[in-house]
């Protein structure tokens, strides 16, 4: 579990700025 944590919160990061990026650049362009 202790192993496993850090990899979760890691993609979740990864999920979560990905999203971000497109979600801005999707909102930047009309």
């Amino acid at each position: 579990m202790s192993s496993e944590l850090p990899m979760f919160l890691l993609q979740c990061g990864v999920l979560i700025g990905l999203a971000g990026v497109f979600f801005i650049r999707g909102a930047g362009d009309p």
